[in-house]
């Protein structure tokens, strides 16, 4: 009868050991793609900034051009 005490509380510490290490690999993996994610796109709204400022300008100045263009 303690032999199989001892038996099943080893399978339960196996399965413990087993679950915390999925349960911390599981934190870790979620943790590391939010961190990669959000240093990833925080710079993209600065870049979008940048191409429409630059449209923008580009597209006055063009704008300027052809209005001396044609006069």
């Amino acid at each position: 009868m303690l032999k199989r005490a001892i038996v099943r509380s080893n399978g339960q510490l196996v399965c413990f050991v087993v679950n915390q290490i999925f349960s911390i690999g599981s934190i870790l993996s979620w943790t590391l793609t939010v961190i990669l994610a959000y240093t990833y796109w925080i710079f993209s709204p600065g870049a979008i900034g940048v191409a429409l400022l630059a449209t923008w300008c580009l597209d006055r100045a063009g704008s300027k051009r052809r209005a001396l263009t044609e006069v």
